[in-house]
């Protein structure tokens, strides 16, 4: 099997496993849209989804983890993973570029079809002619151009949630512990919007940059999205770096 073919083959086995996960997603935005719909104020119909979609922000980088985290355990566990990078050496590459693939299109259909939902379908119960929607760094193209717009933070967001899993799956492979690996994104999400929170700093928090429209107008800027995330990655090498050279140590412990 050529190394495309095992590539899709994997992409395709994930994402048929990912469309539960989708379709959880995008069932529990479109429910929230309707309550949002009925008892809050909006002005553009995207509002609905803005305001629906923070709800599932907050349990998206525990969502994202469930799923591919333990797979990846599983075949660890019953030695899978070793068995088939015998076969082919960049098996694990395969495997990891399928699971951001499949993370990115699962987080993408999931968050636009709801968006188009609240755009097409639902009905704004209470409507008020005044908003600030416009004060935002995007706020013009949310309200001009919601498709386009949708298509971008969409994107941007299957990009973050596709981090969040990675980051879980490769300390998998360096401990051996399911839980820790799983909850790890989830856990860092909640500890530092505590820890910005506390500081002051939420705009530079890692929930700024994928929760739309989280602060104020007054607090957001472009870079804010872009702070909260460079400084997860960078941790999670640390992490990643940290583990690695605790299993060195533990191999020529056991060796001597």
């Amino acid at each position: 099997m050529s190394n495309a073919s095992c590539l899709i083959k994997m992409i395709k086995r994930m994402i048929l496993l990912g469309m539960i996960l989708c379709i959880v997603i995008a069932a529990g935005i479109i429910v929230l849209e309707y309550i949002v719909a009925g008892n809050t104020v909006i002005t553009y119909k995207i509002e609905i989804w803005i305001e629906a979609c923070q709800t599932v922000d907050f349990f998206l980088p525990l969502l994202v983890s469930v799923l591919f985290v333990p797979l990846v355990y599983i075949q660890k566990k019953d030695g899978f993973i070793k068995y088939a990078t015998i076969r082919n050496r960049k098996f694990v590459i395969y495997e990891y570029v399928a699971i951001i693939l499949s993370v990115f299109i699962i987080v993408f259909i999931a968050y636009y079809i709801p968006l188009i939902v609240s755009l097409k379908i639902i009905t704004v119960q209470i409507v008020e002619e005044q908003s600030n929607l416009s004060e935002y760094v995007f706020g013009n193209w949310q309200i001009h151009h919601p498709y386009i717009f949708g298509i971008i933070w969409c994107v941007w967001k299957g990009i973050i949630a596709a981090i969040f899993t990675m980051a879980g799956c490769i300390i998998m492979l360096l401990i051996d512990n399911m839980f820790v690996a799983t909850m790890f994104s989830f856990m860092y999400c909640m500890s530092e919007n505590f820890i910005t929170a506390t500081l002051q700093i939420p705009k530079y928090s890692i929930m700024t940059s994928y929760v739309l429209n989280r602060l104020s107008p007054t607090c957001m800027h472009i870079w804010n999205y872009c702070v909260g995330m460079l400084v997860f990655i960078l941790v999670c090498g640390i992490v990643i770096i940290a583990c690695r050279i605790f299993n060195i140590k533990q191999v020529e412990g056991c060796e001597e």
